[in-house]
């Protein structure tokens, strides 16, 4: 206990009251530097004010608790003690009563606070060791570092095990390798405002220069335990699933090149079935309608009494084989039209349209914005899902018209084609048995292109595609 009295009479007598309630217990003290339990003191003394006094106790010891005493019951006195920091206070002259019940109230006090401090902090111990545990349980390398030094404060176990026990090193020195300078890819300046105010997480894949992994990054500035505004880094290494993308990408590289070939294989075999048809049966049947008709000129000029039956039979037949010659022609064009590789796209768009209106009665019509030189894969391609589209629109959009435009963007063909009709919902889209609209996905992506597939009950349904057009010269040939 420490004791400070204006007069040598108070002084004197106090030790002796307080000895004999058995708080006996002088040393010399000196604040800040000596532990002690409670403070007597005088509001006015000689040298010192007991509010000074007061003020420099609560700088060194705020749960210390004080006795003010005072000669004079004023209330404005008593508050502003009160308001200091003081306990209690006490009118002289002081009775060992009052005295040690005063004492004995604050002692108490004391101890309640110092039981709820003691479980605070025991709170907080507790707290940050299962911090500790959490943080050094995470499949993930975690670590803070200050902004403007760039020193490691804290790494987490997963962190000492990639890359070594880093704190109170230079991360771009100790995370990283071949650095001579604060990294080029530090996202200090994405985390933090031109205030210096932490602006939220930014998250980023990167390959640690040191150990060669792939990590998916979360930084954010953070407050840290002494109040400075610190870099917190969470790491997860992604290295299996980046190789794992690798591979998944190598993979679909050969199945699109499978596919491209297998697409040109098939479009080989079209063509050249195509061509027998139309060469040989086509000429066939064009012959046998020549012989046909030769033998029945011949039959009307020399057997003139069985004219009428045998002429009869011998015009059904050659009606019959003029359907046949249409239908190989329509079977040879539907499998690859010839005017595709003889005139061009434009001119074979114009033809399957004008067929898709013929045989449906829904207006189509074809615009040509732009004098493009298509390759002939392209081509195709555009035409195959020319025909897909038009056949949606026959089974499905209720349209009565459809307008199909060709143009250029850019490096890239733009091929949209938008009907009248229902407009196609997000069921049908998302629909895995829509195979047609896969199939017209697929052609795009083959050729590292995309298409788009929407629809509006307004103005029907609409197929957007963007393919990257291959450098021809003047011979049609590809450019090196």
């Amino acid at each position: 206990m420490i004791m400070t009295q204006n007069s040598r009479k108070s002084s004197s007598i106090m030790p002796i009251m307080i000895k004999y309630r058995g708080y006996a217990w002088r040393r010399n003290l000196i604040l800040c530097t000596v532990e002690f339990d409670i403070v007597l003191t005088d509001i006015q003394m000689p040298e010192q004010s007991g509010f000074d006094l007061l003020s420099d106790l609560q700088s060194c010891f705020p749960n210390l608790p004080v006795v003010v005493m005072t000669g004079h019951a004023d209330l404005d006195i008593i508050i502003q003690a009160f308001r200091g920091g003081a306990g209690d206070f006490i009118i002289k002259p002081v009775k060992q009563p009052e005295l040690s019940s005063i004492i004995e109230k604050l002692i108490v006090r004391a101890k309640l606070k110092n039981i709820a401090e003691e479980r605070r902090i025991q709170g907080i111990v507790t707290a940050h060791k299962q911090l500790l545990t959490i943080l050094d349980n995470l499949d993930a390398l975690v670590y803070v570092a200050d902004m403007e030094t760039y020193e490691v404060l804290y790494c987490n176990r997963a962190t000492i095990a990639a890359l070594g026990d880093v704190v109170g090193k230079t991360c771009w020195k100790s995370l990283q390798s071949d650095q001579d300078k604060p990294c080029d890819f530090c996202t200090n300046s994405r985390i933090v405002d031109a205030g210096g105010n932490p602006t939220g997480v930014y998250v980023w894949e990167f390959e640690n220069t040191k150990n060669k992994d792939w990590f998916l990054i979360h930084d954010q500035a953070i407050r840290w335990v002494d109040n400075r505004i610190v870099r917190l880094e969470i790491a997860t290494n992604i290295t299996s699933r980046k190789l794992n993308e690798e591979e998944l990408k190598a993979s679909r590289k050969q199945l699109r090149a499978f596919a491209l070939n297998l697409e040109a294989i098939r479009e080989e075999e079209r063509t050249r079935i195509s061509r027998e048809i139309h060469d040989v049966l086509a000429q066939a049947l064009t012959v046998l309608k020549f012989d046909l008709s030769d033998c029945l000129f011949d039959m009307t000029e020399k057997f003139t009494s069985c004219k009428e039956p045998f002429s009869d039979k011998l015009i059904g037949m050659l009606k019959f084989i003029d359907g046949m010659i249409e239908s190989v022609q329509n079977i040879a064009m539907g499998l690859r039209p010839s005017i595709l590789d003889d005139i061009g796209l434009v001119a074979a768009l114009e033809w399957q349209a004008a067929e898709f209106s013929k045989r449906t009665g829904i207006a189509c019509k074809v615009k040509a914005l732009a004098d493009i030189n298509i390759d002939k894969e392209r081509s195709t391609t555009l035409y195959r899902i020319f025909q897909e589209a038009l056949t949606n629109v026959a089974r499905h959009s209720s349209a009565g018209s459809v307008v199909a435009e060709l143009s250029s963007k850019d490096n890239d063909v733009v091929f949209s084609i938008q009907d009248d009709g229902r407009g196609i919902t997000a069921e049908e889209l998302s629909d895995p048995r829509s195979l047609g609209l896969l199939g017209i996905r697929e052609r795009a992506e083959l050729y590292g292109g995309r298409a788009i597939i929407s629809g509006n009950f307004r103005t029907g349904t609409r197929v957007y595609i963007e393919l990257p057009l291959l450098k021809l010269g003047n011979d049609g040939t590809e450019d090196s």
